[in-house]
């Protein structure tokens, strides 16, 4: 199976016959390249093929979660005559996920938890069609091989790495289910904290909704950002292929809507206009009519700054600013489209307006989605708690390594 990006290729398919999947389901498969029994149990074990014995409507809404097509775990598993199979034949790649020394990238861990820093390239938990390169499996493989003190834990090859044996907890290997708490972006590198129970996961979520856990983020742009507090609102782009959000100025009339929902407690933020504080909201709890929500950040720093080696290498050249940001909500693209809206995107979000940093500049048309070459300059630099909470106590840091741009 190819290790290089494909074209999207996804094969529905109704058997005409029973029998173990990997026998049965290559003579399914149309076209070039020939998916072989090989190919498939691959495929498989990187959890790109899902199945139901019975085909699923076409509508799912309001179908039991039951009778859904599941993720197969073995190669061989036995279905009926009529069962329904969907295969991801190009499945999306993460070479850096393989390439990690995913032990050595362990920050810290806990009871119920483990934090790692996590490369750019890799996304945080399973993608719809691959689940094997990713922190949540990668960082599991490497708990085993140290907790379990042996040496022999890693030594399979990756045709052999199952999402199902490797990563979501077989008995046969003792591998306990990993998790993800917050998001974090594929191409945003940085400290991520990942669950390895459900009460874990539960309290750090209770602590980011209450603000006992500020996340601090580093990241270079092309122009200076005023130091300061960043307030919008934020909503998808109607229609909008690629998905992306946009950041709206607080009007007056949001401003009277913001004071009536003032709260008072420890999981309140501060809202500010022209440096003076105008009220407080609960993250999450205000919502106006037609969807847009709160999006607050904190610039810390602004100063100019250039690039290490690696990044200067790109036909991109100039006079850079370092960013130090403190993330008060935690928006999707919250960060990369609040500093998009004041006209400073982020180098190498080719998604909202900054400079292509990638191996192949200029390829495909913008914005676009990221893709695992593209080297954005965001970076997850510090988690700390600003009181006791699942993850420690008062004042626990927990700070990932220099961002790649510095490496």
């Amino acid at each position: 199976m190819p290790t290089h990006p494909l074209p999207p290729r996804v094969e529905h398919v109704i058997l005409d016959a029973g029998g173990p999947l990997n026998a049965v389901l290559p003579a399914h498969i149309p076209g070039e390249p020939y998916v072989d029994q090989t190919t498939m149990t691959q495929l498989v074990n990187i959890g790109a093929v899902y199945a139901a014995d019975v085909p699923p409507p076409m509508d799912k809404k309001g179908v039991d979660r039951a009778l859904r097509p599941k993720r197969v775990a073995h190669p061989d598993r036995a279905l009926p005559n009529g069962a329904y199979v969907r295969v991801h034949v190009h499945p999306n790649r993460f070479p850096a996920a393989v390439a990690a020394d995913w032990a050595q990238r362990i920050i810290d861990r806990g009871h119920g938890w483990v934090a790692v820093d996590k490369p750019p390239g890799v996304p945080a938990g399973p993608a719809l069609d691959n689940a094997t390169e990713c922190a949540t499996a990668r960082v599991a493989k490497a708990l085993q091989r140290l907790e379990s003190n042996r040496d022999d834990v890693e030594t399979s090859t990756e045709e052999e790495f199952s999402w199902y044996r490797g990563a979501v907890g077989g008995a046969e290997t003792n591998v306990h289910a990993l998790t993800t708490t917050h998001r974090l972006d594929v191409a945003t590198s940085g400290v991520l904290v990942l669950a390895r129970d459900s009460t874990f996961a539960a309290n750090f979520n209770d602590a980011l909704r209450h603000k006992r856990v500020t996340k601090t983020y580093e990241c270079v742009t092309e122009h200076a950002v005023p130091v300061g507090s960043l307030e919008h609102w934020t909503e998808e782009l109607k229609g909008s292929v690629p998905r992306r959000f946009a950041m709206n100025e607080l009007r007056p009339e949001d401003r009277s809507r913001l004071a009536r929902q003032t709260s008072h407690g420890d999981d309140e933020i501060e809202i500010h206009a022209g440096g003076t504080k105008t009220g407080t909201a609960a993250d999450d709890a205000f919502v106006t009519p037609d969807g847009r929500k709160l999006c607050v950040l904190r610039v810390l720093s602004c100063e100019e700054t250039t690039l290490g080696n690696e990044a200067s290498s790109s036909s991109y050249l100039g006079k850079k600013y370092a960013i130090k940001i403190e993330l008060v909500t935690g928006r999707t693209h919250q960060i990369r489209a609040q500093l998009a809206a004041i006209g400073c995107p982020i180098l190498g979000d080719v998604l909202y307006g900054g400079v292509d940093l990638s191996d192949t500049p200029g390829g495909g048309t913008v914005p676009r989605v990221l893709r695992a070459d593209d080297r954005l300059c965001l970076h997850a630099s510090e988690m700390k708690t600003e009181a006791d909470s699942a993850l420690g106590p008062v004042g626990t840091i927990l700070r990932a390594g220099p961002p790649w741009w510095r490496a």
